[in-house]
């Protein structure tokens, strides 16, 4: 008995330990979807040799009451493990904006690089509707205009208050707004 949820709860460990996030298991997830089917037929298919459940043996309905309760722990588990992980991809995206870093990708399953780029979609098109931009500051800056050199070359980038040829090396001063997100796309750096 003592291996119930137990690839559950080493799931969880796993994550808990990480500085980001463990790269996602999809053999641990298997199995513990694979579980929680096998403990829903072995209680069906005990409950459907009784008229009802009251007519089992006191010893079975404890078995089976033991059983559920492992079932759904194996389930909240799962959805522990689900949400803390979209948790810390909604994140990502606050810090890195609209593309997902290359030593992060590796560490996401597809379905979580979709939600990425669906969560994307979902604050783009917000922010178009509502027509401000959620990723400016809370706070109101010191100055509007911010002093930044260009990390890369050749490059030509559409601000607010017009286009911006960038050559790699080069210091400008440009509007905090357009800034930031050039930033976090790691095109410029503030000096």
């Amino acid at each position: 008995m003592s291996t119930l949820c137990t690839r559950a709860t080493k799931l969880l460990e796993e994550l808990g330990r990480s500085t980001w996030l463990a790269s996602y298991d999809e053999v641990g997830v298997s199995e513990i979807l694979r579980e929680i089917r096998e403990k829903e037929s072995e209680i069906n298919y005990t409950l459907s040799l009784a008229d009802d459940s009251e007519s089992l043996p006191e010893s079975v309905r404890i078995g089976l009451a033991m059983h559920h309760s492992s079932l759904l722990r194996n389930k909240r588990c799962l959805l522990a493990y689900v949400n803390r992980r979209a948790t810390l991809i909604s994140e990502m995206y606050w810090d890195t904006g609209s593309i997902i870093p290359e030593d992060k990708v590796a560490k996401l399953s597809q379905r979580e690089i979709d939600f990425f780029f669906n969560y994307d979609k979902l604050v783009s098109n917000y922010v178009s509707d509502v027509g401000f931009d959620l990723a400016s500051d809370i706070r109101p800056p010191k100055d509007i205009y911010v002093e930044v050199r260009s990390l890369v070359g050749d490059k030509n980038m559409e601000t607010a208050s017009g286009k911006l040829q960038l050559q790699k090396g080069a210091y400008y001063l440009i509007k905090r707004t357009d800034a930031n997100s050039f930033i976090q796309k790691g095109l410029i750096e503030e000096i």
